[in-house]
This record gives structure tokens, C-alpha cells and sequence, in this order.
């Protein structure tokens, strides 16, 4: 007698869950427009996975990452449990439960004859329709390895927020193969010249994002493609822990100064532009700050996607700007490891090992042609994803993330079919290390003080960042080794001097307490920004930057005579500090102009011609002294300062 448990046809409960996922994905993605139809959409997912389980007898449908994922989950889980700031990573977890929702109903299809076909179709269709939004969405950047400006200019755009070219960039690589797996064998033949001028729109779209890395990635995903299942799983994998090991042991062993020369010049030498020559630099000092996360918060992470907030609050970044968006890491291991703690990454790296493997495998070992070129796809565009994220990205989280998901169903259901098959995806041993490796590591490191200094450094977080009152635990004692942390809760708890005498045992104190100034002049709150600034000169009374900040912040506030204290004390203290030259003249300039706009005009043009001396190749500079003089009556002189700032020889009107 059939079960009336089993009465519903499975087809059709299928295809109304897969409904009921693509109606509630969008309020997911954006959670902020209506949070309440994303609390229902999210509440109609867990519905439908706990119908499954009375419809079609499982709660789930069983996949060779399963172990994987919820290891992974578990981790995300816990990062966003004790995150800071958790609202941060509230849009980012609805992404990823998006995501698992989206892996889990997408097997039934694609476990069908022609199902990974299907998902090659859609992704190639999501392409074109990524890089038409583009057109009119991108925010170009300002470096030019080739110069489109010509092409650029006269694009369309939108007003208001704009999508990340790195981001956008990301996202082509990792759809390129399908749109181009479409154009060698299409559905229909009428669909190759659709499929291939949706390529062309999509190259062009990548070529416009100036993406170095995304240009280095696209190569990778090529090449994989055209070798993918070739060779045996071993040799790759070795040659995979070679590539991803040779470049840290070169971190590691080159000299600072060295490795900066070497960044500066291959940097410089791929674009050209009005932009700063520090972009590769500062990825550097990110991925240096966040490798100090991971050391800080090792068990259980700083929070799900609280990456910019706790690392701003804790480190120093002299060449990344604090008016610019960090967002994360830059480098998907980095970003991991630093949000979601040492077992976390692990987490991640068994997952994408065993994707890749099992790709790799099916690639080789499946028997019908159209298996094994599904295969390729899959696995050349999750290659190119992952060599971007190297230096930049895009993680499970993140929205285009979810086309990273709809990926790793179709590696999965690729990989059921090899174990269906009697054929492995890995070794057993090594499918029993990866999935206990990560658990293995947390238990190991919660009986030891790791755990306590990860507590205590989330502790002070939720203090600084949250607002929320210190607990009476979190005491100095808890940070033994780290003066910086234990010069921060001494202050928060009052003893100013008792600080800046812990402070004077960190040898980048002075520059962390500007950052935090600077950061704090940018978040508007001028009376924060000049309280760090004064805590910075208590230590160093000599540290020019921070005069000129503070005056840019008494300017800013109003208090005219001192901010031209400070830009004097900063202009004259200058050169004794070591500043870069642009820098003294841009202190020179604010200075001047200070003064020019405060009517002291002799004083103005003095000021303003020291400025000129030190960087004569700024336009802006001799516009400034041309007004000077002429507002002084000497037009002469100020006639020739116009003709160098590239105006004609009468003032601007």
C-alpha cells in the first residue's frame, strides 16, 4: 500500500520549491528593502526543506560535499554569533543561507539527463545580463592599462551607487566559460551568434574594469579548461600546493624592503593614469593586517564579514585611505581565516579541494563526452574564480556569490555521479582529514589561551565598536603582550596616563592612534578625531602628520588660528620627520590657503610659494598663488602663476 507520505508527486513538489526559492531570493539578497518579506521568504525555505522530508523522503538530497558545507555552516554560524557587529554580517549570512537553499534544490534538476546543461545555459544567460547592467552601472576606475577613455566617456551612466569594477570583474571571469561553452555547442544553432555577442559585450565589460588580476585569472580559466582531466588528480594537486606555496615562502623570505620594490615597479608598469603608484603596496599592508587578525582570532574569527570595522579599530594602514571602502581582506583565505577563525579556512579549503578534485575527476573518468565537457566548464570557471580571489573578492556571502552556488550544485551533482559510479572523488583517507581537520582544530584550540585572547579581543571590540559598556572581567591582564589592546581598555576605563604609558611599549602607537583620529575626522566627529590626535602627540610631540591632521580637523570645526598653529608646527616639523616631499608641499598649500582665506594675503603668498618650490607639478598650487598675489596687487606675478596652473593670464571669474 503506497504511503500517503509519498502520495505527492515529487516533480511537482520540486518544481513549486524551486518556485517558491526564485520568489524568495531577491528579498534575501536585499534584505534591507523589505525586512520583513525576507524573514517570510527565509521562513517558506525552511518550510519546504522540512515538506521534502514527508514528500519526498528526505530532508535534504544527499551530495558528496554535504559534510563539507556543514562544516563550513558551522563556522559562518558561530563567526555571527559573537561578531561585534552583527548587523554587518546579518545580509551576508541570508546570502549564504540563499546559497545552500539554492545548492540543495537545484540537485533534482541537475540530476537529470540534460540538468548540467541546463545550469550551463542559465549561467551563460546571466552573463550578458550581468554585463548589460554594467553599461550604465560600472564605476570605472581611474587606472588605465589600456586607454578606453575615449570608449568610456561616452558611456551611459547612472546616477547614485554604482557596482565595484573589481567586483563586476570577478564576475565576468567566473561566467566567461559558460557564455563561451555556449558559443562551441549551443542548444539550438541559431543560438551561437546570441552566445557570441553576449561574449563580446562580456569581454568588453572585463576589458573596461582595468582588472589586472581579473585579466591574469581569465588566462588561468582558459588554460584549465583546455588541460582539465588530462592528467592524473595527484600530480595536479601537487602542482596546485607548489603554485599556492612558492608565493608564500616569498613573502616570507624577501626582505620588506625588497618585495616593495618589486610590487612598486610591476604596479607602475601596468598602468598608467592619474592614480596613486601604492595600490599593490596597500593590498600588502591589508593582507599583512588581516594575517594579524588570524593570529588575534584564532578559534572562533572576528565576526561574520567585520573585517574592515576590526581591522581599523586594531591595526595601522598608512598607505590604504581611511575615507576608502576595505570591505575585506582582498584575498578569500585571508578573509576567511581573519572573520571565521583557523578552523573556518580550513573548512573552505577541504570544500573547494574536494570540488576540484571531483571535477578533475569526472573530467577524466566519466564516460559520456557531455559529462566530461561539463566537467571542464565547471572546473575552468571555479580556477579563475579562485585565482581572483587571490587578490581580490567575492565570496559566498557576497550577492554575486550565489552564482558561485549555483556552481558548486552542479559540481556536486557531478560528483555523485562518479561515487554512483563505484569511482571515489578522493581517497577515503583523505576525505576523512579534510572533513575532520577543521572540527579536530577547534576542539584543540578551546582548551588553550587562544581561545581567552580571542574573547577578550572580541570583548573590547563590541566596547569600541558597539558602544556597549566594558565588562568587568576585560581588565589589562587579559591582553599580556599586546600593548596596544591593553593601552586601549585602560583608556576606555579612564586612566589616560596609565595608557600612553602602555602605549610607549608599541612601536606603531603613534601612528595607530592618528589612524584612529583620521578615521574619526572622516566619521564627522571632530571632538573623537582631536582627542586621538592629542593622545598621538602626548607620545611623539614631534609627529608633523598629526599637527597637520589636527589643523585640518580644527579647520574643519571652524577654529581658524588653531589650525594655523598646527599647519605651521607641521610645515616646519616636517622635514626633521622624514615626510615625503609631496606631502610637505601639500602641508605648505592647506597652510596658505588657510591663510589666503583668512585675508593675511603677504603671509598666504609666502606660504604658498614654498609650496610651489616643493612639487612645482600641481596646477592647483599656482591657481592658489595667482589669486594670492593678485588679491595682493601683484598682478605680474600672478599672471605667470596662471600660466603655470595652465590658465589664461587674467583671474578666474
Amino acid at each position: 500500500m503506497e504511503h500517503p507520505a509519498r502520495s505527492f508527486p515529487p516533480d511537482l513538489f520540486h518544481l513549486l520549491a524551486t518556485l517558491l526559492w526564485v520568489l524568495s531570493v531577491p528579498w534575501l539578497l536585499f534584505p534591507h528593502v523589505a525586512p520583513a518579506l525576507a524573514a517570510v521568504g527565509l521562513a517558506l525555505l525552511l518550510l519546504v526543506r522540512l515538506a521534502g522530508r514527508r514528500w519526498t523522503g528526505s530532508f535534504l538530497p544527499a551530495t558528496p560535499l554535504d559534510s563539507y558545507l556543514f562544516s563550513y555552516f558551522f563556522f559562518v554560524v558561530i563567526a555571527f554569533v559573537v561578531s561585534p557587529l552583527p548587523q554587518l554580517g546579518l545580509p551576508k549570512l541570508l546570502v549564504i543561507l540563499a546559497g545552500v537553499f539554492g545548492y540543495y534544490q537545484a540537485q533534482p534538476w541537475l540530476r537529470r539527463p540534460a540538468g548540467g546543461e541546463r545550469l550551463v545555459w542559465l549561467l551563460a544567460a546571466a552573463g550578458p545580463a550581468v554585463a548589460f547592467l554594467g553599461l550604465f552601472a560600472l564605476a570605472l576606475p581611474s587606472r588605465q592599462v589600456i586607454d578606453l577613455t575615449f570608449v568610456t566617456d561616452r558611456l551611459p551612466r547612472w546616477s547614485g551607487a554604482l557596482i565595484n569594477f573589481n567586483e563586476m570583474a570577478g564576475t565576468m571571469v567566473f561566467l566567461f566559460p559558460f557564455t563561451l561553452a555556449t558559443v562551441r555547442h549551443p542548444p539550438r544553432p541559431w543560438l551561437r551568434l546570441p552566445a557570441t555577442m553576449a561574449t563580446l559585450l562580456m569581454a568588453f565589460i572585463l576589458l573596461i574594469t582595468q582588472s589586472r588580476g581579473a585579466f591574469l585569472s581569465l588566462a588561468v580559466a582558459g588554460l584549465a579548461w583546455g588541460v582539465w582531466g588530462r592528467l592524473r588528480l595527484r600530480p595536479v594537486l601537487l602542482v596546485a600546493a607548489g603554485l599556492l606555496v612558492i608565493p608564500l615562502v616569498l613573502l616570507w623570505w624577501l626582505p620588506a624592503d625588497v618585495l616593495a620594490g618589486w610590487l612598486a615597479g610591476l604596479d607602475a608598469g601596468s598602468k598608467g593614469g592619474q592614480v596613486e603608484a601604492i595600490s599593490w603596496l596597500s593590498r600588502l599592508e591589508i593582507w599583512g593586517n588581516a594575517g594579524r587578525m588570524m593570529a588575534d582570532y584564532p578559534v572562533v574569527g572576528a565576526g561574520l564579514y567585520a573585517f574592515d570595522p576590526v581591522s581599523r579599530a586594531n591595526y595601522v594602514y598608512q598607505l590604504f585611505s581611511p575615507n576608502s571602502r576595505l570591505t575585506h581582506a582582498h584575498n578569500l583565505a585571508l578573509q576567511t581565516g581573519a572573520t571565521l577563525g583557523w578552523g573556518g579556512l580550513l573548512a573552505l579549503v577541504g570544500l573547494w579541494v574536494v570540488i576540484m578534485a571531483g571535477l578533475w575527476r569526472a573530467g577524466r573518468l566519466l564516460a559520456e563526452p557531455r559529462g566530461r565537457r561539463l566537467a571542464a566548464v565547471l572546473g575552468a570557471s571555479l580556477a579563475g574564480y579562485l585565482v581572483f580571489n587571490c587578490f581580490d573578492t567575492i565570496t559566498l556571502g557576497q550577492k554575486p556569490g550565489l552564482l558561485v552556488w549555483l556552481v558548486l550544485a552542479g559540481g556536486g551533482a557531478l560528483a555523485g555521479r562518479l561515487e554512483r559510479g563505484k569511482a571515489p572523488v578522493m581517497p577515503g583517507r583523505w576525505t576523512d582529514l579534510l572533513v575532520a581537520a577543521p572540527l579536530l582544530l577547534f576542539l584543540l584550540l578551546l582548551p588553550t589561551p587562544a581561545l581567552a585572547r580571542n574573547r577578550a579581543n572580541l570583548a573590547l571590540d563590541r566596547v569600541r565598536l558597539a558602544g556597549v559598556a566594558p565588562p568587568a572581567w576585560l581588565t589589562a591582564r587579559q591582553f599580556a603582550g599586546d600593548a596596544r589592546r591593553a593601552g586601549l581598555i585602560t583608556f576606555v576605563r579612564g586612566d589616560t596616563p596609565a595608557a600612553l604609558a602602555t602605549w610607549r611599549q608599541d612601536p606603531q602607537a603613534v601612528a595607530f592612534l592618528h589612524n584612529q583620529g583620521t578615521l574619526a575626522a572622516y566619521r564627522r566627529d571632530p571632538a573623537a578625531a582631536l582627542g586621538w590626535y592629542n593622545l598621538a602627540l602626548a607620545l611623539e610631540p614631534g609627529a608633523a602628520e598629526v599637527y597637520y591632521w589636527r589643523g585640518a580637523t580644527f579647520q574643519a570645526a571652524g577654529a581658524t588660528r588653531l589650525a594655523l598653529a598646527d599647519y605651521e608646527r607641521a610645515f616646519y616639523l616636517a622635514p626633521a620627520r622624514g615626510l615625503d616631499v609631496s606631502l610637505q608641499a601639500r602641508i605648505a598649500f592647506d597652510w596658505g590657503r588657510l591663510l589666503a582665506g583668512n585675508g593675511e594675503w603677504p603671509a598666504a603668498v609666502a606660504i604658498l610659494e614654498q609650496a610651489v618650490a616643493l612639487d612645482s607639478n600641481v596646477p592647483l598650487y599656482y591657481k592658489y598663488l595667482g589669486d594670492a598675489l593678485m588679491a595682493g596687487g601683484d598682478e605680474a606675478r600672478a599672471a605667470a602663476a596662471y600660466q603655470k596652473a595652465g590658465l589664461d593670464d587674467t583671474p578666474p571669474r
